[in-house]
């Protein structure tokens, strides 16, 4: 496996896993890929595709200002390290376990989503019964409160 390139994230955080990675990087590809495509094709002259029509027809005028090849080899360049990153992520992805092996790891963590929900249920009735005791205390002291309104 080789190492990830300049940039690319090295050290998940608590809250990164490979995957999230992946996806992070895909979605940038993604911006990339349609801010080139739109920035190219507002900004960029028209050409022509067809033989029969050698100039294109232009609504409006090019940007005057715009290298189109100059910006579509630095677009090149960023898709081709986001593509970089893209891959040696999912080379540190671990390989695919068989249908077994995935199903037990599914029971077992049911197993344990089961036993978290049950432990979840007996803290929240002990939690409900102490507000019920501080809720009958509250309600005592107002009472004697309004009973005794000088003590």
């Amino acid at each position: 496996m080789s190492a990830p390139p300049a940039g690319a994230p090295t050290a998940l955080g608590p809250k990164d896993d490979l995957v999230t990675l992946c996806q992070l990087e895909l979605d940038e590809l993604s911006r990339l890929l349609f801010t080139s495509i739109g920035e190219l094709n507002q900004n960029a002259p028209p050409v022509s595709v067809s033989a029969d029509q050698p100039e294109p027809i232009v609504a409006t005028a090019p940007n005057p200002g715009y290298d189109p090849h100059a910006r579509a080899q630095t677009f090149a360049a960023d898709l081709v390290t986001h593509t970089k990153r893209l891959g040696s992520l999912v080379q540190r992805l671990p390989p695919p376990q068989d249908e077994m092996q995935q199903y037990g790891r599914i029971q077992a963590l049911m197993q344990r989503s089961q036993e978290l929900s049950e432990e979840l249920d007996r803290v929240k009735a002990v939690a409900e019964a102490k507000l019920n005791q501080a809720q009958d205390l509250y309600a005592a002291l107002a009472k004697h409160k309004l009973q005794h309104p000088n003590t």
